[in-house]
């Protein structure tokens, strides 16, 4: 069998055609797969909202198992989803940056953090930094629209990230507790030293896991040097505790505290880096607290109910020091987002049916937050400051509310084909309060004269097909629409820096888009590959526009589009050797003045080979970009291609002694060449002259170590 860029797929994809490398290992796989001894196991997800195989979801689903995560002990999981097709990474620092997934940066909320279940909501920017990968057990990423299970903000993908619980036969007599070493990391490029413990137990009905996690790392290096600034320490306490009276049902509370202090030397939030501009948060605190409920088989006619409610609040310090070329003037700000609270939960209900099967439910968050206060220094070269603000509050307080329901069914079609439909409806309400901030000039109060409130609603809707013509292929489709709700700063963010003022614009309305998509996998028992093609057209885009002399607003200004090919799979070449491989290019505009939109990936993608025998393994890895040439030059320069190669080893430790039976060990080389690049998706401030960190460099070469302790 021989893949082809231009058929099932719409002319607008030919483009491919020309980049055959992409296909090679599938269809080397091809002429292989019927002599390789392994057979590959499908794959069961739970971010479709019920658990189910990946096979039978109509949209793309990618995975990061334990065994991923352990294997590269990053100190973000950005890069680790970096890994997945149609995925990337605008870095901000050695902790901070963006997922850029299907061309569109995550720091524009067009896609959901989800943590066990529930919208992870609070700061889109600054999410990812407060989730340390060695308490995540999983991660589920689905790959393009998903409003009409999540709502708001779902148009691009939605990443569902599994925490780690206790293991083991909670059904069992009498309770014990076992303390233990989770992991122990370190990482040469920025000194990363990170643990966690943990003390486990199960029996009499009941699992807990207690986790403390820690990371400190310095500044990171490049093949160009040192990046300042770019250091962070974080700590997190995590709580997951459950109770089975019986084998039906389950309670779970959990808890998570956090704290994150970080630098941001450079991309969003933080470019053009030292010495014009020094940004850190320090600190950013969470407090997360949840209560869920699982009932199995609990009436005929639902076989799964699930209920949730959690509490979420948090608070971030962030300190930012900008020099003026030339002059050597300085100004310090000390800025304090107080907030959000977050509440909310969901109800979900799972319906079998003789043929096919229904899951529905409800979800919402209420979020309030009390608004910024800013203190501020100005002064002249390294001299104490000459003038100075106290701290007062910038902004009005302001809070949005989200209430959704949603219906999904799949149905069989005639033996092995399927029909998927799903639909939302979602009633978002956001206000402001009534009480000025006290530095808001004659012009904003005006702005918001009687228009505190301001009310959206939003049906989404999607339809899927499977068709299998044979037990090793399906050939599938999908059509979904999705939605942006503007945030509370969005509608009603207001604020003045020196004479430039933004006012709030409560008539703005949600961003919009339909996506289209085809997609072939191959299911052979010693391979297994996806090929997707998606189109997405958006409109309503909210951007800062210029509304007059030194004003700006928020504003729906333009439609667009975005199109793109997909590609992953993995080939058991033989029993202990498997490649696994993906590539993915986008490529977007807008439609009213035919501009490439910014900060898009080229082509890129990922090989790695694994050796994986009883006790140890071995892994290469490329990680490669072609070179970027189509851009928007008032916003990004054109940047090389690049190929960088890792290696890593694993060793389970009872080999070494019996005693050490509980530890495996990870050891491995990133960026074995030492190569000088920076991601094409890694914004610059081109105000600026290039530098190492303008746009920031990733890190060079790095000995990475992972102690992992198993059950």
């Amino acid at each position: 069998m021989t893949l082809s860029a231009s058929s099932p797929f719409p002319a607008s994809f030919r483009f491919f055609r020309r980049l055959p490398g992409c296909w090679l290992p599938v269809v080397l796989a091809a002429l292989s797969g019927a002599t390789a001894a392994t057979t590959l196991s499908p794959v069961v997800v739970s971010v479709t909202r019920d658990a189910r195989s990946a096979d039978r979801s109509t949209i793309p689903i990618s995975v990061l198992t334990r065994a991923d995560i352990e294997q590269a002990p990053a100190g973000q999981i950005q890069s680790l989803l970096a890994t997945l097709p149609g995925i990337s990474h605008s870095r901000a620092g050695g902790l901070g940056g963006q997922l850029v997934m299907r061309g569109m940066n995550s720091n524009d909320p067009r896609m959901v953090l989800v943590l066990d279940g529930d919208r992870f909501r609070g700061r889109n920017t600054l999410e990812y930094n407060l989730l340390d990968p060695s308490g995540i057990e999983r991660i589920e990423v689905i790959r393009g629209p998903a409003s009409a299970l999540y709502g708001a903000d779902a148009m691009n993908g939605v990443v569902n990230v599994i925490t780690r619980r206790a293991r083991g036969d909670a059904s069992r007599d009498g309770f014990t507790l076992i303390p233990r070493l989770a992991s122990l990391a370190y990482a040469s490029a920025e000194n990363l030293r990170a643990g966690r413990a943990e003390l486990e137990g199960v029996g009499n009905g009941i699992d807990l896991l207690l986790g403390l996690g820690i990371r400190h790392a310095g500044d990171f290096r490049s093949p160009a040097g040192s990046i300042a600034n770019s250091d962070f320490r974080t700590a997190e306490f995590t709580a997951r505790a459950g109770y089975a009276p019986d084998a039906q049902q389950r309670w779970e509370l959990s808890a998570r505290l956090a704290r994150v202090e970080a630098g941001r030397p450079g991309g969003i939030g933080g470019a053009p880096g030292l010495p014009w501009s020094e940004v850190r948060e320090s600190p950013i605190r969470e407090n997360h607290f949840r209560i869920g409920y699982q009932h199995h088989q609990a009436v005929p006619w639902a076989d799964r109910i699930e209920l949730s409610l959690y509490r979420r609040s948090l608070d971030t310090a962030r300190t930012g020091t900008t020099r003026r070329a030339g002059n050597g003037r300085y100004a310090r700000n000390h800025s304090f987002v107080i907030g959000p609270v977050v509440w909310g939960g969901k109800l979900l209900v799972g319906t079998p049916w003789t043929q096919g099967r229904s899951h529905w439910g409800m979800d919402f968050y209420h979020e309030a937050r009390e608004g910024s206060e800013l203190a501020s220094w100005r002064g002249h070269g390294h001299a104490p400051p000459t003038s100075s603000t106290p701290r007062t509050r910038i902004s009005r307080a302001a809070s949005q509310l989200n209430a959704g329901l949603f219906f999904h069914h799949d149905q069989p079609l005639f033996s092995a084909h399927q029909l998927s439909l799903g639909a939302r409806y979602d009633w978002i309400r956001t206000r402001t309060g009534s009480t000025p901030a006290p530095d808001e000039d004659a012009r904003t109060r005006a702005a918001f004269a009687g228009r505190t409130a301001a009310s959206d609603r939003a049906l989404t809707a999607s339809g899927g097909l499977i068709l299998q013509p044979l037990s090793s292929l399906q050939l599938v489709g999908n059509l979904a629409t999705a939605f942006r709700a503007p945030a509370t700063f969005e509608k009603f963010g207001a604020s003045r820096v020196g004479t430039r003022i933004t006012e709030p614009n409560p008539a703005l309305a949600p961003e919009r888009s339909i996506t289209a998509e085809a997609g072939l996998r191959l299911r052979w028992p010693t391979l297994q590959g996806n090929l997707t093609a998606f189109d997405s057209r958006y409109r309503q885009l909210i951007a800062l526009a210029d509304s007059g002399p030194q004003v700006r607003q928020r504003q729906n200004i333009a439609r667009a589009g975005m199109r793109g090919l997909e590609l992953d799979g993995i080939w058991q070449i033989q029993t202990p050797l498997s490649l696994r491989f993906n590539a993915s290019r986008a490529r977007g505009a807008r439609h009213d003045t035919g501009q490439p939109l910014p900060h898009v990936p080229p082509l890129n993608g990922l090989l790695s080979l694994r050796h994986q025998s009883a006790g140890y393994s071995l892994e290469a890895r490329l990680k490669w970009s072609l070179a970027k040439r189509r851009i928007d030059p008032a916003r990004e320069t054109r940047s090389a291609g690049y190929g960088i190669v890792s290696l890593y080893g694993g060793l389970e430790l009872a080999r070494v002694h019996p005693a050490l039976k509980p530890f495996r060990l990870v050891l491995g080389i990133e960026n074995l060449a030492d190569k000088r690049y920076a991601h094409p998706a890694t914004v610059a401030d081109l105000r600026y002259p290039a530098s190492p960190s303008n746009p920031l460099l990733e890190p060079g070469r790095s000995l990475v170590l992972n102690l992992v302790g198993t059950p």
